[in-house]
């Protein structure tokens, strides 16, 4: 004799139908993420770090790529920060070799709801004054030009930091993540919304190399 009643069944299976996109994601068969299609399409299946595309009308190079993410450099930071080499001392090794770095992730919020969020870091300058200048000049730019998605935290000017993060508001909706070409197009939207800021950065840094 069973131990559910009808009555019992079939809310279990009214519960089901209506959060069968979230059983789904714990089940055996995980829905495949379309994130690395989309950045493949995007950056190349096989690109190699430093290389150089155009998204949106921008130059972006290139630097590496894992199951949730993507990191590149805006060309123009690259050619800021080519332009006094010696004052990003002990990032040799941290990523593109640069004291900046950004990527866009993949993070699933809901069932099959995500989001993508862009970010940009500051890293190991071993250089403790060229480091804060860094931070300051960057922190003066965005003030002035009223950027309020530039945001260092009060940690950065400390000198046990390596590593802030200072993008805010800098997230897209995705309504589908195994849908790629949503994620694509969520990507283009969102490197292109942050375009003036990725500009200002080149300038500030241009800024703090030559003075």
């Amino acid at each position: 004799m069973s131990k559910f009643t009808p009555e019992m069944q079939k809310l279990a299976q009214q519960l089901y139908q209506e959060n069968k996109s979230s059983f789904d994601l714990f089940s055996n068969k995980r829905p495949i993420s379309g994130f690395e299609t989309a950045v493949s399409s995007l950056f190349g299946q096989e690109a190699q770090p430093k290389k150089t595309v155009k998204l949106g009308g921008t130059e972006y190079n290139y630097s590496s790529r894992t199951g949730d993410r993507v990191r590149f450099l805006p060309a123009q930071w690259v050619e800021a920060l080519e332009g006094n080499p010696a004052s990003w001392q002990g990032c040799e090794n941290w990523w593109a070799g640069f004291p900046l770095i950004a990527w866009v992730e993949i993070n699933v919020v809901d069932g099959i709801r995500a989001q993508l969020k862009l970010n940009a870091e500051l890293g190991p300058i071993s250089d403790y004054q060229a480091r804060t200048k860094l931070v300051q000049t960057l922190g003066l730019a965005s003030s002035q030009r009223n950027l309020e998605r530039i945001q260092f935290p009060k940690s950065a000017m400390d000198k046990s930091s390596l590593y802030s993060q200072f993008f805010r508001r800098n997230t897209v909706p995705v309504r589908d993540f195994r849908d790629a070409s949503e994620i694509e197009r969520q990507f283009l939207k969102l490197i292109a919304d942050f375009r003036r800021e990725f500009e200002i950065i080149a300038s500030a840094i241009r800024e703090t190399t030559h003075s």
